[in-house]
């Protein structure tokens, strides 16, 4: 009895140690351009992005339920110098690293303000990664934490009050890839990487959240420059 007293006492602790992901936010392109780029310089895959978008936000502190501003999303500094791998009729490139994104409201009473900021890819993990169907138009970039990798990726923002790493936090976002300028291929180089392509792009973005409302967000707007600028910091210590 007390054997199944104390497997069940650890199993709950084991599903309590993580905290639930709720999405917060989806975008679509405004123009539908390709402005979502993967690019090959025979040594690495690097992963950038500058967009106009509509983004819809959810579960948002002063914001209805719902409410879609346009703003500037930016994707910089990661890049992969590991070797793509093909499954059955698919094809994957991992361990995208030093990531950064931002997104700067262009629309509303925040205009201005950052949304959300994140660093991603920061344990060069298998878990930030583009993969597709194998000569396919469409792919997918996505980046996620996971139970023992709270930190893979970090999002920041006022105006959702978000749990961070050290609360078991679990913070994603996926990106769909369409229309992609060149078919998902490997280069048969060495290391073996995707062929650069451009793509248009929408997405979603997860995180797991406190129940308490965070402060007003022209008081911590701030916050998400700093992140950017902490992590464009951090990717040039690594590239020296």
């Amino acid at each position: 009895m007390i054997k199944e007293l104390t497997l069940s006492v650890v199993g709950g602790l084991l599903l309590l140690g993580s905290a639930q992901a709720t999405q917060i936010a989806s975008f679509t392109e405004v123009n539908g351009t390709n402005d979502f780029t993967l690019s090959n310089n025979g040594t690495s895959n690097s992963f950038t992005a500058s967009s106009l978008i509509n983004v819809t936000l959810y579960n948002a502190s002063y914001i209805a339920n719902g409410t879609t501003y346009q703003a500037i999303l930016t994707v910089t500094g990661d890049s992969s110098t590991a070797s793509g791998t093909l499954g059955v009729g698919t094809v994957t490139q991992n361990q995208f690293q030093n990531g950064v994104l931002s997104i700067m409201l262009t629309s509303g009473p925040f205009a201005g303000e950052y949304l959300l900021a994140a660093a991603f890819g920061n344990n060069a993990a298998l878990n930030s990664a583009i993969s597709g169907q194998s000569n396919g138009s469409s792919a997918t970039f996505s980046s996620s934490d996971n139970p023992g990798n709270y930190s893979e990726v970090v999002f920041v923002s006022g105006f959702w009050n978000i749990l961070g790493p050290s609360q078991n936090g679990i913070s994603a976002f996926s990106f769909s890839l369409s229309n992609l300028s060149t078919q998902l291929s490997l280069d048969n180089g060495s290391p073996d990487l995707l062929n650069a392509f451009k793509a248009a792009g929408s997405g979603t973005f997860s995180t797991s959240l406190a129940g308490t409302q965070v402060p007003e967000p022209g008081t911590l707007g701030l916050l998400g420059a700093a992140m950017v600028g902490l992590g464009l910091l951090g990717r040039k210590r690594v590239r020296r």
